[in-house]
């Protein structure tokens, strides 16, 4: 598989060599499969825009694992509506635990609950988080 990537951080870029970085436009008009991973803030609020998936190739596939907020959500149920491209995964949605019903009704949409914190490693780093903090509180 050719992977595609683009970041703005040149540490990012530094550190994954084996990925060929490339435009944000290129990556969106040459992946089959386009996954989001960025944090939400005011910057990236609806950062994957109408605009941008304009740029997706048709039969594409639309991943979000991030935050929710980062995707305009009434624009990707637009395009997944008009069948622009081919399916999204979501485990992210802007007003958790709420969904937009309208995701819900679409068959080229799957929707699982995010699974982020919920592996062993992140686990044992969230409880070692929290020791440290409560040790610090009671030093």
């Amino acid at each position: 598989m050719k992977v595609l990537a683009n970041d703005t951080d040149r540490s990012v870029i530094e550190k994954n060599k084996r990925f060929k970085f490339v435009k944000l436009k290129t990556l969106l008009e040459n992946s089959d499969i386009v996954t989001l991973h960025i944090p939400l803030n005011t910057k990236n609020s609806n950062f994957f825009s109408e605009e941008k998936f304009s740029h997706l190739k048709n039969d594409c596939v639309f991943i979000n694992t991030s935050r929710g907020g980062v995707t305009d959500e009434i624009s990707l149920i637009k395009i997944l509506k008009s069948k622009k491209i081919r399916y999204a995964g979501l485990d992210v949605f802007k007003n958790e635990p709420l969904i937009n019903p309208e995701f819900i009704r679409l068959e080229n949409t799957l929707i699982t609950n995010h699974t982020a914190g919920k592996t062993e490693e992140s686990r044992r780093r969230i409880s070692g988080y929290i020791f440290d903090k409560i040790s610090r509180t009671f030093e």
